[in-house]
């Protein structure tokens, strides 16, 4: 966050301010991704009570569109579909590979396509976002900025 201090509108939202494609932005979507890929291969125990494990699942949906949603708001080159397609498929397909080669875990070809999903949702709903050059989180509004874009 840039400016770090919340000011307040008329309307009564908070307003942020995050800068685009900073260095802080794509250390932000590096450190997110590694949780993802430590979360993804550390095994977890067998048996677990319902309520933890299916949090920990839903967790994990989660990750996957935030991880998404990062990406091009990290990444300036990140700005078209097509590319957020390509990146979605050599994340995923990394994160499953992994899988596949550590003892415990399995390649999916079916958890492939649901994460490739996941993390097109996220990449989508930012495009959006980097569009508007605004996030809405219920009444917390964040203004995107970046050099590049011309007001």
């Amino acid at each position: 966050m840039t400016k770090g201090d919340a000011a307040r509108t008329n309307s009564g939202h908070n307003v942020l301010t995050l800068k685009l494609f900073s260095r802080e932005s794509r250390i932000c979507w590096f450190v997110f991704l590694a949780i993802m890929v430590i979360v993804e291969v550390i095994p977890r125990p067998i048996t677990w009570p319902p309520l933890p494990y299916y949090s920990y699942q839903i967790s994990k949906l989660i990750g996957f569109v935030v991880l998404g949603y990062l990406t091009p708001l990290a990444f300036w080159r990140f700005g078209s579909l097509g590319r957020g397609v390509a990146f979605g498929l050599v994340t995923t397909a990394g994160i499953e590979g992994i899988q596949g080669i550590i003892e415990g875990h399995r390649f999916s070809i079916f958890e492939m396509i649901v994460k490739l999903v996941l993390v097109m949702a996220g990449f989508g709903l930012a495009l959006l976002a980097r569009f508007d050059k605004r996030i809405h989180v219920g009444r917390l509004h964040i203004a995107l900025h970046d050099e590049h874009w011309q007001e």
